[in-house]
């Protein structure tokens, strides 16, 4: 991970003096996680991508925001007087593996799926200069995964283990407005997802900024 470190700078939440970072925004893979749905089974998705997204150049702006910055992040000493790195990051979610029943009738909206992580952790500092930082989530945001028909309007819900367990025995009045195109009531099944505390864990390490001499 390419850092930036911008000199002193204020912990908002704590109002304790520190050190501001910024980092460049980046590509992560992680691993696969199983989804256990009644009646349907063990729902694997497959390796995920994570992409940190640069930060809006207008903080006001809430719709197609132009971005272009980095992301702000903070060292502050801990309770235990380890030096923490935090930092909130958006970032978008891809689940390219992840299939659904009925193959290309049905689709999910894990593309570009966006959510905020607000991270923190200790940072090991190493004799080049490199930096080594754990984060872990310190909140706990909803992943709402919807499978619907490629131009459903997603207004209504409708029970996942009824709709796709109806679909796979070939009962397509299981999932009502799901397939009718005709009224504003066409719906999306909906499994909604939670990411807990401390569930995401990355390890990043910088760049170095120095070279160590040979040992002679």
């Amino acid at each position: 991970m390419n850092t930036e470190v911008t000199g002193p700078a204020v912990d908002e939440d704590t109002g304790k003096q520190g050190v501001g970072v910024l980092l460049y925004p980046t590509m992560l893979a992680t691993t696969s996680a199983t989804v256990v749905l009644d009646g349907l089974g063990d729902q694997v998705t497959g390796p995920q991508v994570l992409r940190m997204r640069y930060t809006k150049d207008d903080p006001n702006c809430e719709e197609n925001c132009a971005r272009s910055g980095l992301i702000p992040g903070i060292i502050i000493e801990g309770d235990d007087g380890r030096p923490v790195f935090k930092t909130t990051a958006e970032l978008t979610l891809d689940a390219p593996n992840l299939q659904v029943p009925l193959e290309g009738l049905l689709q999910h909206n894990l593309y570009a799926y966006p959510f905020t992580l607000e991270l923190a952790g200790p940072i090991t500092f190493f004799d080049d200069g490199r930096m080594q930082i754990e984060q872990r989530n310190t909140n706990v945001p909803d992943i709402d995964v919807l499978v619907t028909t490629e131009d459903a309007i997603s207004k209504a819900v409708i029970d996942v283990t009824s709709c796709i367990g109806g679909l796979l025995t070939g009962n397509t009045a299981a999932c009502g407005a799901l397939f009718d195109q005709t009224t504003a009531s066409t719906g999306a099944v909906q499994i909604p997802l939670q990411i807990p505390e401390q569930g995401v864990y990355l390890n990043f390490i910088s760049n170095p900024v120095k070279e160590i001499p040979a040992q002679q």
